[in-house]
């Protein structure tokens, strides 16, 4: 049996090479398992990360505060 363990097989971008975690996490849950920067990218794209709650009364706050907030950068 050959097992696929990269890129979108195991729920990473495209020509990404998986590690142990990732192809333990897929291993286990029998299915492909979207890794975070995967999901947070599809997000972006279809706009839900701009919806989340969190992440909007967040930014609130620290507008009506006057606080910097600081995200870290995502790179494709």
């Amino acid at each position: 049996t050959l097992i696929l363990t990269s890129g979108k097989k195991v729920g990473l971008p495209s020509e990404q090479m998986g590690n142990s975690e990732v192809g333990h996490l897929n291993l286990g849950a029998g299915r492909v398992v979207k890794q975070d920067f995967t999901r947070i990218h599809h997000d972006i794209q279809v706009g839900d990360f701009f919806r989340n709650p969190v992440l909007k009364n967040s930014l609130e706050y620290a507008n009506d505060n006057n606080k910097a907030v600081h995200i870290m950068g995502f790179v494709i």
